[in-house]
């Protein structure tokens, strides 16, 4: 389809010669149908954001809407009946822009300009994968990056933290692809995982004879990852007659095994992570001081993904690409209210948990763009939009009147199922000045 060409097709030509004019007037180059067949043919045949369908015979409608949906569901129809919305029952089953004749022509460039810009952006977005699992959109996440890039070649000690699920591993995993040790071994150890006597044997390795069941020699982690990294995951849970032995590490760059007296050289990088707050261990007597400050050399904080929301939209079409090829489907994108939730959820798992919930979906779902009856319960039941009001405008008490208007909108297209026919005569506005007031506060349809 060239660039602007609008399908169009038209049971009468009462409106033709008008609606052609002014759809040109607005830079576009309507192509019109007075064969639906011809209409269905050129939508299956292009790539199109929107069709417009301009009725008569209104019992038409479903089956024209379930032809176009059967072609793709990513392609948004524009009626214009001569009858009220409401006329159709289960109508709203279907992610449409519906006109009433006569229509505001106003109303109706304003709308099919919004949708034509905003569309794309909507369905697919670009992101950045600035390494091969460090995948951003994020001005903070790009300043970690650029910070990996200048410590990544020093032997420094690096303490990497974060919320769960932040990505704190493929933060070290990339400081160790750019580090002059990258063809070395890579060491990592959950320092939760493993029992206190388990977590020493693994770490320092053990003698024979050194405790019942040591039938033989085993070297240590840090051994064993001579002249690479080690990452310690969770350092915070290391139990305290641990962390003597790890400072001596850091200290000496030396081991002693279990069962043994003698010192090993050792040339080791180590990066740790964690997802508490180190200085209020040491406080509460949980983590050594000095070896707070060993550990904290150099400090990469990840921020939670709520406070990056430009890496939601990133990182959900990454992960969802990533499905669509492991699991052979052919999903395109998201749904405007999808990633309105989205945006207003708090994700407390953070990256994994945004990255688990797409699998789960891509497996799941028949539909080409993931819609809101895609998202399980759970997920919407926990989802921060604006939960029902029992009144008709509901209002939100405090002093900044411009957020408290964005949740009013936000929470009655909500309620109407993001019918914004339905939430502008909730909100006794035009749908006109509806759609000008989801521009102005960016919420995304």
């Amino acid at each position: 389809m060239k660039k602007n060409e609008l399908p169009l097709f038209q049971e009468s030509n009462n409106q033709l010669k008008s609606m052609k004019k002014l759809l040109v007037l607005e830079n576009f180059s309507p192509v019109i149908f007075n064969n639906f067949n011809n209409f269905l043919d050129y939508l299956s045949k292009n790539s199109c954001n929107l069709a417009i369908l301009d009725i008569e015979n209104n019992e038409n409608l479903y089956t024209y809407l379930q032809n176009i949906n059967d072609i793709s569901s990513s392609i948004i129809p524009v009626i214009i009946s001569p009858l009220p919305k409401s006329y159709y029952n289960d109508i709203d089953d279907y992610e449409i822009e519906f006109f009433k004749k006569p229509i505001d022509f106003k109303e109706f460039i304003m709308i099919i300009n919004n949708r034509v810009k905003k569309e794309n952006k909507l369905k697919k977005f670009q992101y950045n994968k600035l390494a091969p699992d460090f995948i951003t959109n994020s001005s903070k996440m790009e300043d970690i990056y650029k910070k990996i890039q200048k410590i990544a070649n020093t032997n420094a000690t690096v303490l990497v933290s974060g919320e769960t699920g932040t990505g704190k591993e493929i933060i070290a995993n990339t400081i160790q692809r750019f580090s002059k040790r990258k063809d070395e071994k890579f060491v990592k150890i959950n320092c939760a995982a493993l029992p206190d006597n388990l977590l020493e044997s693994e770490l320092f390795g053990y003698e024979r004879g050194a405790f019942t069941g040591a039938t033989q020699r085993k070297i240590g982690k840090f051994e064993f990852a001579d002249k690479g990294t080690i990452f310690l995951d969770e350092i915070a849970e290391m139990p305290l007659k641990l962390q003597a032995k790890l400072l001596r590490v850091l200290q000496e760059q030396q081991v002693e095994r279990l069962g043994s007296n003698t010192p090993i050289k050792i040339d080791v990088r180590v990066i740790t992570a964690t997802n508490k707050d180190l200085k209020k261990r040491v406080e509460e007597n949980n983590l050594r001081e000095d070896l707070f400050y060993r550990l904290n050399v150099l400090n990469i904080h990840i921020p939670p993904l709520r406070n990056r929301k430009e890496d939601i939209k990133a990182l959900s079409q990454y992960y969802l690409d990533l499905f669509n090829k492991k699991y052979n489907k052919n999903i395109k994108g998201f749904s405007a209210q999808v990633i309105q939730s989205f945006l207003e959820y708090r994700w407390p798992g953070n990256v994994r948990e945004l990255q688990n919930l797409i699998e789960s979906i891509t497996i799941l779902t028949d539909r080409k763009i993931i819609s809101l009856k895609d998202l399980p319960n759970s997920f919407l039941n926990l989802a921060s939009l604006p939960q029902k009001s029992k009144k008709n405008k509901p209002s939100f008490p405090g002093n900044n009147l411009a957020q408290n208007e964005k949740q009013t909108i936000i929470q009655t297209l909500n309620e109407n199922n993001w019918n914004k026919t339905k939430t502008a005569e909730q909100l006794g506005i035009s749908r006109k000045t509806l759609y000008n007031k989801m521009n102005k506060y960016d919420i995304e349809y």
